[in-house]
């Protein structure tokens, strides 16, 4: 069974068993295996010495699950999220790429494609016992991606690491065509917090546009931590710090630290917009809050040339 097909969630117990098993079999190594999620989809597990664990998803190159090395889970994951093929991931860590919201235009994936594609394993070399554990999942261009994107071709690498107390994502962009390419793009992570005690700290005397009033162009008087939120918030703050705090309200604290992803938006849905998604809880607003780190103004790909960028979260008490 090749590991490197398309999921089909319909499969078989016994064809889906065989398939992960050729994925431990040939991806497999001290502190990656792999396993069945939610809905029969295959994840990858991640495993460092110091006893923390990360979960990804193949489908969406998908952080699902990131429990530190001393207990804390510092992620957000709806308990009536989507698991199935053509729709997005509800919380953790969705991938938004090669466009971020409806920057794709009319007819273009809302976050863009990267979050409803199938990932591929990238081959590594083991790590260092005492060293973060990692894995790199690839999405490359193929017809059905070509026609929905103007053409392009590409490699668009995630990759995921783990330390006893931190998780980072970079992500690399290759454009392998002939002509430039734009993107914009986040990495749309859900906090797990109790949202009437929860802060933000690193927004203040910002520009944002405020997604709620028009996208219209605001200043962030605020200063130090803000005070917890009280209504729908959606908001992108304009070259945000690179180094961010979002503080849980439950004894813990996150430091965000962000690489090439000048922008941030801070979002939660709040009481009305929540019962309106079918795949979120109504009262599930109370204990999440979205600090996506972002690249929110169109970023030329030219051809040949590949884009980074970065993610790195480290857990405390706070």
């Amino acid at each position: 069974v090749s590991t490197q097909s398309t999921w089909d969630a319909n499969l078989d117990q016994a064809i889906m068993t065989e398939m992960i098993n050729a994925m431990k079999a040939e991806f497999g190594r001290p502190g990656l295996t792999f396993g069945e999620g939610v809905g029969g989809l295959p994840m990858a597990i991640i495993s460092h010495s110091s006893g923390s664990v990360a979960h990804v998803y193949l489908y969406g190159a998908h952080l699902s699950y990131w429990r530190t090395a001393d207990g804390r889970e510092p992620l957000f994951m709806s308990a009536k999220s989507w698991f199935e093929d053509g729709k997005p991931i509800r919380g953790g860590i969705p991938v938004c790429w090669p466009y971020f919201s409806d920057h794709g235009g009319a007819g273009f994936p809302f976050h863009g494609f990267a979050r409803v594609s199938q990932f591929k394993v990238v081959p590594e070399k083991p790590e260092e016992s005492a060293g973060p554990v990692e894995v790199t999942l690839r999405l490359q261009d193929d017809a059905k991606l070509r026609e929905i994107f103007s053409g392009h071709t590409f490699v668009f690498d995630v990759t995921f690491r783990l330390d006893s107390q931190s998780l980072t994502v970079l992500m690399k962009a290759q454009n392998t065509g002939k002509d430039a390419f734009e993107m914009t793009t986040a990495l749309h992570t859900y906090f797990s917090v109790d949202i009437a005690k929860a802060s933000v700290d690193g927004l203040g005397s910002l520009d944002y546009l405020d997604q709620t009033d028009g996208r219209k162009r605001k200043h962030e008087d605020r200063q130090g931590p803000f005070p917890p939120i009280t209504e729908e918030t959606d908001r992108v703050y304009l070259s945000a710090p690179d180094v961010l705090k979002v503080i849980d309200g439950r004894g813990g604290q996150v430091v965000v630290t962000k690489s090439n992803l000048p922008d941030a938006v801070l979002w939660n849905p709040w009481i009305a917009k929540a019962q309106r998604m079918p795949d979120f809880g109504d009262e599930e607003y109370n204990v999440m809050l979205c600090l996506e780190a972002t690249s929110y103004e169109k970023k030329e790909v030219a051809a040949g040339t590949t884009w980074e960028a970065s993610l790195r979260m480290e857990s405390s008490s706070a």
